[in-house]
This record gives C-alpha cells, sequence and structure tokens, in this order.
C-alpha cells in the first residue's frame, strides 16, 4: 500500500473554486429537498462541482446515488468524476453499479489511452481523498477483461504492482477467465499462471476451475487432472464445478467410464450432482449412442429430485435421432411440449432430418412449419436439411422454392446446399439441370468438392454417359481435387455395366497406385463383374483379397459369387462358400438382420447374434435354438437382439408357435420388440390362422404406441383386425412404423414418456393441432389447409364424375345383360317345348291306347282310364291317386280300382297324330305337376292348404272393405305383375319341383 505524501492532504477549497464549491451546495440542497429541480442547475455546472459534490457526500449512499443518477448522461460528468464515484461505489460494497461505471470508463477512454495507463493515473490520484482499497484496482481489471480488453487489464496491474498497489487473485481470475473464453493462445494463459505463482498469489477454487477448463478445453486433460490432484494438496477443495469441468471433459473424450467413476466419488467428498453433471453425462452417452444407459441417468435424476430441463430433452431428442429411433424422438418431443419446454433450432433440424430419411416429407414440412409458429427462425443448416430432404426423393420444385425462401431470410447456400440439388437431378436422371447448378456453384464462388465431383459422375454413370463421366474425372485431376473411393466404384461400376472388364481393371490399378483404399462397394462390383464374365477364379481371389484387407463381405457379395459358382457347375465350392456364412466368425451382416442386431449392448452379444443371425439364414433353427439355449444355460441373458433375431428367424421358417413362446418372453422381461420382428410375427400368425395369439399380439403393439400422431393408425389397425382384413393391417403396419410410429428396441417402458391427448385432428392435412380456438384458427387461416380443402374438393368432384360413369356404365351393361337373357329365356322355351312334344310322340306314337290334347290345360287325357299326361315332365295323373306320378304308380293304380268309374278297356286306340283341338269334358285339369311334398302343410302347388281349411272366413254379411284410389291401382299394379309372372312361367308347368 502506497503511503499518503502531505500533496494528498490539500484542503477541500484548494480542489475547486469558490463558485464549484456553492453550485454543489446548491445542488446537495436540491437533493435533499426538491430533486426535480436540478435540471436547472445543468448549463452552468462543472466537473468542479460534480468533484465536489461526490466528496461531500461520499457518506450518504442515498444523496450519491440521486447525484450519479442526473450527473451521468451530463458533459460535466468527466473521468475524474467517475473515478471518484468507482472508489465511493466500491466502498458501498455496489459493485455492480460499479463495475457498469468502471466499462463505461474503459469503452470510453480505448481510443486515446490504448494501454490504460491514463485512468490507471487518474484512480491512483483520487484513491486515497476517498478513503479506497484495492478492491477497486481488482474491480476495474474485471471491467476490462469482460470487455475482452485484456492488454489493457495487464498493463493496469503491471501499474499496480509498480506503484505499490496488490493486485488479488480477482483481477488474475478475470484476466485467466477472459483469456480461455476468447481463445487467446494458450501460452498467455500460462505465462499469467506462473506470474500469479511468482506473485505468492494464492489460487482459490474458481483459479483452479478457470485453469482446467481451460486446460480442458485444448485438450491437455493430463495437465487438468494434475491441478486437481493439487487443489486438495494445497489445501483448496474442488465443488461441483470443479466436478463438473473434469466430468465434461471426459464425455467429449468420450471416456464415459472415467465420467461415471468421477461422478460416484463426488459422494466422498460430501458433493452432490447437479443438473448440470446429469447433462454432461447424457450428453456424452448420446454421443457414444449408448442410449439405453441414458434411461438409468435418467431414473437416478428423477430419484434425486431434478426435473428434466430444455438442455436434457435437447439432447436425448438428437441421440435418438443420430441412432434412427424415430419413434423415441417423437416421444419425447411430444412430452416436452406438453411440460411446456419449448425444442431449440438444433432439435428441430434433428427431427426434420429424421423424418426425411425415413422418407416421411409431410411430417418433415410439419415440424418446420412448426418452429415458426413457435417463433423459431431456421437457419441455414434447417433449410439445407429440408432442401435435402427433398432432391432425394425428386421435388425439385418444392426444394427450389425452399432455397428461395432461405435467400430472402438472409441465408446463403452453402457447397452442402449445392450437392443436395445437384443430386436430387441426379436422381431423377436429368444431367443438364444438374451441370447447371454445378456451373451455378461455382460463379458463386464456391469450389466444387469432392462431393460435387462424385454426386454428377455417379449421375452421369448411371445414364450410362461414361465419356462425360471420364470428363468430370479429368476436370477434378485438374483441380487438384483427389478422387475417393467412392469416385473410383461410381465410374468401375459404370465400366462393368457396360461388360468393360478391362478398363474398370485398369481404373481399379490406378485407384490402387493413388493409394486410395477400395471399399466394399468396389470390390462386390469387380467379384460381380467376373463372375458374370466365367472368371470364377479372380472373382475368388479379389474375395481372398477383400478379406485379408479386413473388409467383410456381406450378402450381396456371397449371393455374387454362390450364383456364379452354381452357374458354372462348382456346386461343391459353392456348397462350401454357403456354409461360410453360418459357420465362419467373420458372418458377413444380412441387410434385413442388421437392422435388428445393431442394438446389440456389448460385442460378446453382437458376436452371439451375428451367429444365430447366420443359421437363421440358411433355416438352421435347431442350431440356432442351440446357441440361444446355451446363452441361458451359461447364465448370460440374450439381449433384444437375440430375441429379435431368432423371434423372425422362427416366424421366416414356419415355427410360429416357437416364435410366439419367444416373444411372449421377451414381453415378460420388459423387452420391447422390433418393429421388423412384430410384423414378421403377425404375418406369420395371421397366416397360421392363430387369431387368439394375433389379437394379443396387436392389442401389446397398440397399447405400446403413445404417440398421438398414430392414434388414426391404431384405430384403422384394431378395425381391420377385428374383420379379419390382414393384408391392411399389415400395410399400416409397415407405415407406422416406417413414420415412426411405433416404439423400436432400445427402450423401455418404465423410462416411456407419455404424450398428452388433448390434440385436435384435421381430416384435410392428416395432422394433429392444438385444441384451443387459438392454434385451430391459424391452422386453418394457414395456406396449407386451404389448399388441403381445394384439394379434397376437386377429388370429391372427380370422385362424383367418376361415379356418375360408372353408374352409367353398369346401367349399359345391365340392360344388354338383361337383353341376351331375354334371348335366352325365349330360346330355351321354344326347345323345351319342341323337346316335350317330341317325348310325347316317343313315348304315346306306339301305344294302343287312346289319347286326347287338351288345349286347354296342355296335357293329353285318355278317356278309357282317367289318366292325364304331363309331355313336359312324363308324369301321369289321376284322381284316384290325387297327384302326379310315374307310369308304373299311375296304371298300378288303374288296375287297383278296376270297379272304379273309369275302366280300362280291352282294346286300345293309338293316340292320332295331330291332336283334336276340342275340349275334354270328362272334369277339370289337374294342377302343376308337384310330385313329392315340398311342405307338410302344402303338399301340391295349388291345392288348398290343411292350415288354412280350418280359418275363419269372414263373414259373408259384412260390408265389403272400401279401396281407395292409391290402393286400387296397386291392386292393379300387383294383379298385372303377377299375371306376367305365371305368363313366363307357363311353358315349366310341371317342372317346378318334381323328382324323377
Amino acid at each position: 500500500m502506497p503511503r499518503r505524501s502531505s500533496q494528498m492532504h490539500r484542503s477541500f477549497s484548494s480542489l475547486s473554486p469558490p463558485t464549484a464549491a456553492l453550485l454543489a451546495e446548491r445542488a446537495l440542497l436540491l437533493l435533499k429537498r426538491h430533486p426535480y429541480h436540478l435540471n436547472s442547475l445543468a448549463p452552468e455546472f462543472t466537473p468542479e462541482a460534480a468533484s465536489h459534490l461526490l466528496l461531500k457526500s461520499q457518506d450518504d449512499q442515498s444523496l450519491t446515488l440521486k447525484f450519479l443518477d442526473w450527473a451521468r448522461p451530463h458533459q460535466f460528468f468527466n473521468l475524474r468524476c467517475k473515478c471518484l464515484a468507482v472508489h465511493i461505489l466500491t466502498r458501498f460494497k455496489l459493485y455492480k453499479t460499479a463495475q457498469t461505471l468502471a466499462q463505461d470508463i474503459a469503452v470510453t477512454t480505448t481510443a486515446d489511452d490504448s494501454g490504460g495507463g491514463f485512468v490507471f493515473q487518474c484512480l491512483k490520484d483520487t484513491y486515497f481523498i476517498c478513503n479506497s482499497s484495492s478492491a477497486v484496482i481488482d474491480l476495474v481489471v474485471k471491467s476490462y477483461s469482460h470487455l475482452n480488453l485484456i492488454d489493457q487489464a495487464l498493463n493496469i496491474v503491471n501499474l499496480a504492482k509498480e506503484n505499490g498497489f496488490m493486485p488479488g487473485v480477482l483481477s488474475y481470475n478475470a484476466i485467466l477467465d477472459s483469456l480461455i473464453r476468447s481463445r487467446k493462445p494458450f501460452r498467455l494463459v500460462e505465462e499469467v499462471y506462473r506470474e500469479m505463482v511468482a506473485s505468492r498469489v494464492s489460487l482459490n477454487v474458481y483459479s483452479y476451475n478457470i485453469l482446467i477448463r481451460g486446460f480442458c478445453r485444448v485438450g491437455n486433460l493430463e495437465m487438468g487432472l494434475r491441478l486437481f490432484e493439487e487443489m486438495e494438496k494445497y489445501g483448496c477443495l474442488p465443488n461441483v464445478v470443479t466436478y463438473n469441468t473434469v466430468i465434461d471433459t471426459y464425455c467429449k473424450l468420450k471416456r464415459m467410464d472415467q465420467a461415471f467413476g468421477l461422478m460416484r466419488s463426488m459422494a466422498s467428498k460430501g458433493l452432490e450432482p447437479n443438473l448440470f453433471t446429469y447433462n454432461m453425462v447424457v450428453n456424452g452417452l448420446c454421443r457414444e449412442g449408448r442410449m439405453k444407459e441414458t434411461e438409468e441417468v435418467l431414473f437416478e435424476m428423477k430419484e434425486k429430485g431434478f426435473v428434466a430441463d430444455e438442455v436434457t430433452y435437447n439432447t436425448l431428442v438428437n441421440g435418438h435421432c443420430k441412432e434412427g429411433n424415430f419413434h423415441q424422438a417423437l416421444v419425447l418431443h411430444g412430452e416436452m411440449m406438453r411440460n411446456g419446454l419449448s425444442p431449440n433450432v438444433i432439435t428441430y433440424t434433428s427431427l426434420i432430418n429424421s423424418m426425411c430419411q425415413s422418407g416421411n416429407l409431410n411430417r418433415a414440412k410439419d415440424f418446420f412449419d412448426q418452429m415458426h409458429v413457435r417463433g423459431l427462425s431456421p437457419n441455414e443448416r434447417t433449410y439445407t436439411t429440408m432442401i435435402n430432404g427433398f432432391s432425394q426423393q425428386g421435388y425439385m420444385n418444392e426444394a427450389h422454392q425452399l432455397l428461395d425462401e432461405m435467400k430472402a431470410n438472409g441465408f446463403s447456400p452453402s457447397i452442402v446446399t449445392f450437392n443436395a440439388l445437384i443430386n436430387g437431378y441426379c436422381v431423377l436422371g436429368q444431367m443438364e439441370d444438374a451441370k447447371m447448378v454445378f456451373h451455378e456453384m461455382e460463379r458463386k464462388g464456391f469450389e466444387p468438392d469432392v462431393v460435387s465431383y462424385s454426386t454428377i459422375i455417379t449421375g452421369f454413370c448411371r445414364a450410362q454417359e461414361l465419356d462425360k463421366a471420364f470428363h468430370m474425372k479429368m476436370e477434378m485431376v485438374e483441380k487438384g481435387v483427389a478422387l475417393d473411393a467412392i469416385t473410383y466404384s461410381a465410374i468401375i461400376q459404370g465400366l462393368c455395366e457396360q461388360r468393360k472388364l478391362i478398363e474398370a481393371c485398369d481404373l481399379f490399378q490406378e485407384m490402387l497406385i493413388m493409394r486410395v483404399p477400395p471399399d466394399q462397394v468396389t470390390y462386390t462390383t469387380l467379384i460381380d463383374a467376373f463372375c458374370k464374365e466365367g472368371e470364377l477364379n479372380k472373382a475368388l481371389e479379389l474375395h481372398d483379397e477383400m478379406t485379408r484387407k479386413g473388409f467383410l463381405p456381406d450378402a450381396v457379395t456371397y449371393s455374387v459369387l454362390i450364383n456364379g459358382l452354381n452357374k458354372q457347375a462348382r456346386t461343391r465350392e459353392a456348397k462350401s462358400l454357403l456354409l461360410k456364412l453360418c459357420y465362419d466368425k467373420a458372418i458377413p451382416d444380412d441387410v434385413m438382420y442388421d437392422v435388428l442386431i445393431e442394438n446389440c449392448s456389448n460385442m460378446e452379444f453382437r458376436s452371439v447374434a451375428a451367429l444365430i443371425k447366420g443359421f437363421c439364414i440358411k433355416g438352421l433353427m435347431g442350431e440356432a435354438d442351440r446357441v440361444f439355449e446355451s446363452m441361458i444355460g451359461r447364465n448370460h441373458k440374450p439381449d433384444e437382439a437375440v430375441f429379435n433375431v431368432i423371434i423372425h428367424g422362427h416366424c421366416r421358417w414356419g415355427n410360429v408357435k416357437k416364435a410366439y413362446k419367444l416373444y411372449t418372453e421377451m414381453i415378460q422381461l420388459d423387452y420391447i420388440p422390433h418393429t421388423m420382428t412384430i410384423i414378421s410375427l403377425v404375418k406369420a400368425l395371421s397366416s397360421e390362422g392363430m387369431n387368439e395369439q394375433l389379437n394379443l399380439v396387436v392389442g401389446h403393439i397398440l397399447r405400446s404406441c403413445k404417440l398421438n400422431d398414430a392414434e388414426a393408425s391404431k384405430v384403422l389397425v384394431q378395425i381391420n383386425n377385428n374383420e379379419g382384413s390382414m393384408d391392411v393391417v399389415f400395410s399400416l403396419l409397415d407405415k407406422m412404423a416406417k413414420d415412426g410410429l411405433l416404439p423400436n428396441s432400445g427402450v423401455s417402458r418404465r423410462f416411456q414418456y407419455w404424450v398428452s391427448q388433448g390434440n385436435k385432428w384435421c381430416d384435410f392435412c392428416k395432422i394433429f393441432l392444438s385444441n384451443n380456438p387459438s392454434s385451430i384458427r391459424n391452422h386453418e387461416l394457414g395456406q396449407r389447409h386451404k389448399d388441403s380443402v381445394a384439394q379434397r374438393l376437386t377429388t370429391m368432384r372427380q370422385e362424383k364424375v367418376a361415379k356418375e360413369k360408372a353408374v352409367n356404365e353398369a346401367a349399359r351393361a345391365l340392360e344388354q345383360i338383361e337383353a341376351k337373357a331375354k334371348r335366352s329365356y325365349q330360346k330355351d322355351v321354344a326347345t323345351l317345348k319342341e323337346a316335350g312334344d317330341a317325348r310325347a310322340l316317343d313315348i304315346l306314337g306306339d301305344s294302343k291306347e287312346k289319347w286326347d290334347f287338351d288345349s286347354t290345360s296342355g296335357y293329353y287325357y285318355n278317356n278309357d282310364n282317367g289318366l292325364h299326361y304331363d309331355p313336359n315332365s312324363g308324369f301321369y295323373y289321376s284322381d284316384a291317386i290325387g297327384k302326379w306320378v310315374t307310369d308304373q304308380e299311375a296304371y298300378a293304380a288303374v288296375k287297383a280300382s278296376a270297379n272304379g268309374k273309369h275302366q280300362k278297356p280291352s282294346v286300345s286306340v293309338p293316340i292320332s297324330a295331330k291332336p283334336k283341338t276340342s275340349p275334354v269334358t270328362s272334369g277339370p285339369p289337374p294342377g302343376p305337376v308337384v310330385s313329392a311334398s315340398l311342405n307338410p302343410t302344402r303338399s301340391v302347388k295349388g291345392k288348398t292348404s290343411a292350415v288354412t281349411v280350418n280359418k275363419r272366413k269372414r263373414e259373408e254379411d259384412k260390408k265389403p272393405k272400401v279401396l281407395s284410389q292409391e290402393d286400387k291401382a296397386a291392386l292393379r299394379a300387383r294383379e298385372a305383375a303377377k299375371k306376367r309372372v305365371e305368363d313366363r312361367e307357363k311353358g315349366f308347368h310341371g317342372l317346378y319341383g318334381g323328382k324323377r
């Protein structure tokens, strides 16, 4: 501390002239009584008067603050006044107000005082008259450091030490923190640290925290851990911030085991992890893809009373999106919204990217619109993600609309944006448009990178334009862009497709000379080409070389080789290669089983799942079961991936009961089956007719799906399952899985997040929206809703026209059918009539009996024996029998009644060839032919029913019922219809119920 000199004890009157003192007195009086009259003194108030007033009132905090509020905007409040005020405010311990004033001093004097020496001199001159302390030096240094004026801050520290002041640890902490935050060269941090040690400034916990954070940020974790150990050695106990700093570094370096160990050790020091600690650990687990372990951390958080915040949710949503678990990402997003937390731009971009990857562009657009509704502005990456999504599916008009919107919002397209557009045109085969975008990118000042060239070269190869592909390759070389394996593989594949195997091999050799390592695609393409050319030895050599270089052949590679060997009748080699798929340790991953295995928890289960997968691929389910049972026998609990693989295998090879048994075991272990496993099991149960088990599986699927967006699909699945429309069920489940609506493996139900049920479904736009008047109105006034309504109306009009057209066509077809039927009916009647006449001539022509034809009834009658004969049916009728019978029964009855009314004559007369037209007068003709009773209460059509005989008849003297005109018209119409029916059936009398 410097000594007080005699010059510092100048009298108050010598500091300011008498007029300044008078102005100060007047101002003090007004401050005490009428502060609103102070402005009247402003024109004549001077810096000397302000200094006089500050010194006069330096012991009165209220007066000082009132004066500062009035004086600060005025010109008379100069540097000296500000330095006096900083001293006084610091003594009052009003550090925040003092720091704000000190930062104002730093900003206003930087241009004229680049080193901070003038400010230090002013502080020094006013130090003793304000009875100040060294805390002022720390406060001023901290103010300069917060403004990143690090050189001035260091200069003030040095000047303070030269003038007998001792800057404290706060000054050094502020400078160190500013150096690290502004990412200055780390050697400056080390210099300041060494100066602290040399000046014997004792480091506190904040100093260590700042230094550890700095060393960890530059990747020098060893030095950070050394300081961490040094803290306790010098009696400075680490706090939660210290632990969080080291834990965060472990997480960023993907050393999660050390991070967990350090977090567990906090309890031994009497410390508890806070929400920042848990968020860091969750972020580290998400970076490594260990999403299952995040559930344990979340559970521990909840147990200790911490509630997940926006950082937690955003981290988890991003992690699940990167892992492809879209369903859980959507569930967490819904839970986040229900809890009143807002996703940030990064989270929305991750969700949009996930939806684009799954091909669900409508949902991606919904999230994009939702950002605007929530007041979030999409960034350049968001727009690029949307453009890439639409381009990959060939919607280039929509992609360009987004590009225009991106430019209008002040974002310039990046090279990634242009590459996405180029890829979109290449997918559509529009190579001229792709080249236009390529050249536009060059005009905008972007140098095409290897992705740009590889994309357009691949497009030319697909379009069979190899000359242009080679031209682009030469351009790459001329511009110094190195070709990668993707570029070479694309050209090699194009050459192989055109059967230019020699040129492909030359390019492969060039690839090796340029030290570009071939990838799996390169080898598989060449192996396929050699197999097609019949050069299997070279194909097998490439396969061996591929294996030696560490590339695992996939199912495509082996399929190519096996097919090639079979074509050349080399079946023994094909079988050995096939067995290698099952028994080799390096079993290639089939595309379908890759998805099931990807969630394995550790390498041991991954290898077991791969082995089971190999057996399942080839139908060796007995071997697969033995491996599965051996896991259980060794007390290894199979994980979800193993269950998924073996269930899918049993479904594929027909053992559905075993598959269902394993599924129930999986559910009991609280595992959630993969969507592919569920769909395979549902299809297998349906094909086997195991409806009870099918209903249980479908019910479990619907219960485990808690997303509002899936409600409509769940209802459709339930309805179609109940009605047995399994094709529709399979289609709906496939779509739900694709859209991320079904829960995926790796998510325990204990940690499922639930979504609120208060959403409204828009049937026009096929989306859910918040069920409140404001959201509904905003949606209905939106352009998307209007377009959807217009589209619905257009569709309804088109459907109406199509329906009317179909009805007209059906009417015309019906008329044609009726006309054809009428013609056929008439033809059949004529045929039957001719057949009946011919039959009558055949039966009666040679008879010695005399038969007369009755034109009224259409029957033949024999006066001698009283028999009627129906030529259509061939049956006989006799009054003695009372029904139509065969000829044997009829003549037997005639013999039995020889003493009756009609006797059989001794001499019979043959029937005349030409039937007589005179009616038979022997009696009324019998009714239609019915040879057997069809109803116990009505044996003969036309005969009075036995039931109706006993019915009470209407009294004859009762007046007849009076009929209205409508009743009479209906009666006439009914009689006319009855007559038409009788006319139509007239030719079929005798055929309606008879049996032979």
